[in-house]
């Protein structure tokens, strides 16, 4: 008898196909399992799946144009998603045998290709140059952040094949009359830091992690991240000091949760008893959890 399966993970991303765009979302299981599609209404996509569920039941929040979210609901037999859509779209639905098998469904962004194509869009990145903007607990910079987030969402707007201008490279700190003088007269929006712009006004730094929250500053980078997460973005604990006290009461040991860097920059988000918390920081300074393939998530520190 062949073993139940176990759902273990889901994600949505956006994927690029023969110069289409997908909105996709992933069901991640121990092995192959019955799964059934169905449409209860034009913009919902029901899927279930005879297996057992020992994820996290959370729903998972998408809100990229196409997928607004998915919930799951479990039962003695079937797990049910429910993906909840902003268009009406069919889901191509295909398994991948493997370890862990996949169960993937994707749905055409041609909707948002059809209102986009040909459509100027200007992405304003904040900061710039020797404008470094604000330094987060981990040394992120606004300015490499802002960067980046607009790199990712020109990629995307340009798949759906409208015409990108940015209003600055990667290494400049062009002025504002500078920024504007990009705009072409066809423009259909402009889209810019929305913090940086803020704080820009009011003459304060910083806004761009004030607005986006300490969570955005938690992000792991991509090469020191575990297989299958190095495609995820992953988050820090939503409660860290909960949580440490949740692993004490379970193993009896002082615990700890930490942000660590290879800049020797240490973010203590929890512990236990905060009279170690010296001690810790200068421990982890050296980043033992290393920043590249060591994949150790746990470190256990002992006392000489």
């Amino acid at each position: 008898m062949a073993p139940r399966a176990h759902l273990t993970n889901l994600y949505s991303k956006i994927k690029e196909e023969g110069g289409e765009q997908f909105s996709t979302v992933t069901i991640e299981a121990t092995a192959p399992a019955e799964v059934k599609l169905s449409y209860p209404a034009p913009t919902l996509c029901q899927v279930q799946v005879r297996a057992a569920l020992t994820m996290d039941p959370g729903p998972l929040y998408v809100q990229d144009g196409i997928i607004k979210g998915v919930t799951i609901a479990s039962g003695e037999e079937l797990v049910t998603f429910k993906i909840d859509l902003n268009e009406e779209v069919q889901a191509r639905l295909t398994c991948t045998e493997g370890m862990p098998y996949r169960i993937g469904l994707s749905f055409s962004r041609r909707p948002l290709q059809d209102f986009y194509q040909g459509r100027v869009i200007v992405v304003d990145p904040g900061h710039g140059g020797s404008d470094t903007g604000q330094r987060g607990p981990v040394n992120l910079l606004e300015r490499d952040m802002a960067w980046k987030t607009a790199g990712y969402l020109a990629g995307i707007l340009e798949g759906l094949q409208a015409r990108v201008v940015m209003t600055r490279s990667q290494d400049e700190n062009p002025s504002w009359c500078e920024r504007l003088a990009k705009v072409p007269a066809d423009a259909f929006c402009f889209i810019s830091c929305a913090a940086a712009v803020l704080g820009r006004l009011i003459k304060k730094r910083g806004l761009f992690y004030v607005v986006a929250g300490r969570q955005l500053s938690l992000i792991d980078d991509i090469a020191g991240t575990m297989y299958p997460y190095e495609r995820h973005i992953v988050m820090g604990p939503k409660n860290p000091g909960q949580l440490v006290r949740d692993i004490k009461k379970a193993t009896g040991a002082e615990a700890v949760i930490a942000d660590v860097n290879d800049k020797k920059c240490v973010d203590i988000l929890g512990i236990t008893d905060r009279s170690y918390l010296p001690a810790v920081t200068e421990a982890l300074r050296a980043n033992p959890f290393g920043n590249e393939d060591e994949q150790t998530p746990i470190v256990i520190l002992k006392r000489q």
